[in-house]
């Protein structure tokens, strides 16, 4: 006997949930094939709102790498609200199927280029253990099976991966000077960072946004590089992790 709630296949292709938001820069698509996803759409004005003010302060056609993209939240705000050119990299198989599926409905082909890589400071072909199996989640890790305080922990998946410095991307003129780096990877951000030193050194770049883990003296010693290469950290994104919980931090200079 058939299921009674069974769905056809077209019926199911032609109803993904799709959340719609109109905004100043006018109306912006998401497809929201998990409860994690219609979350990250339905918080995207409050979960960061220092995140959303930094991208609301880019000059108009500045050159946005949004390193840990998942479903394209601030990569498409920051392409249709600032006409940003993004080069956005997410590893995880479902996100970047479902930030694809993002960028196309968006109409941003051309604008926002995506890469399915994990940014890091070695090119490498590494392994992603995921923390999380659904569509639009996080706390996965290249190359270990760690946690975010990089703690051991037995990965959901190890899904095969390509590690790659932000360096070789620019020399092989994959991407261009960035004007400002958004690095969220639950983690590893200091490795992100040790791959992008010559970018980070030259005049192009204006704004580096970094989620800082304060239980992490590799994070921790990330002040002292930003200063030594000029920038100064913005005071209050540096009051998101004095409570000892990880929070943005913004590096400008």
């Amino acid at each position: 006997m058939a299921d009674q709630n069974a769905i056809s296949v077209e019926d199911y292709e032609d109803n993904l949930p799709l959340a719609v938001i109109d905004a100043e820069a006018g109306k912006l698509g998401f497809f929201v094939p998990s409860r994690m996803a219609a979350f990250r759409v339905q918080s995207m004005f409050t979960k960061e709102p220092e995140t959303m003010a930094w991208i609301a302060g880019f000059e108009a056609g500045s050159v946005l790498v949004d390193i840990g993209a998942n479903m394209g939240i601030y990569t498409i705000w920051a392409a249709k609200h600032r006409n940003a050119q993004v080069i956005a990299l997410e590893p995880e198989a479902q996100n970047f199927g479902l930030l694809n599926r993002n960028i196309h409905f968006n109409d941003l082909d051309g604008q926002v280029t995506a890469y399915c890589a994990a940014a890091s400071d070695e090119n490498a072909f590494s392994v992603l253990n995921l923390g999380n199996l659904q569509i639009g989640g996080s706390m996965n890790m290249l190359g270990e099976e760690l946690d975010q305080n990089l703690e051991p922990r037995e990965a959901l998946f190890r899904q095969g991966c390509v590690s790659v410095a932000l360096d070789h991307m620019r020399d092989q003129n994959i991407i261009p000077d960035p004007h400002y780096i958004k690095i969220d990877v639950d983690g590893l951000e200091h490795k992100v960072i040790a791959g992008a030193r010559e970018i980070l050194a030259g005049t192009s770049l204006r704004s580096v946004l970094v989620e800082i883990n304060p239980n992490l003296d590799a994070h921790m010693a990330l002040f002292d590089q930003f200063a030594d290469l000029g920038y100064s950290v913005d005071p209050e994104t540096k009051e998101n992790w004095r409570a000892g919980r990880s929070g943005n931090c913004i590096f400008s200079r």
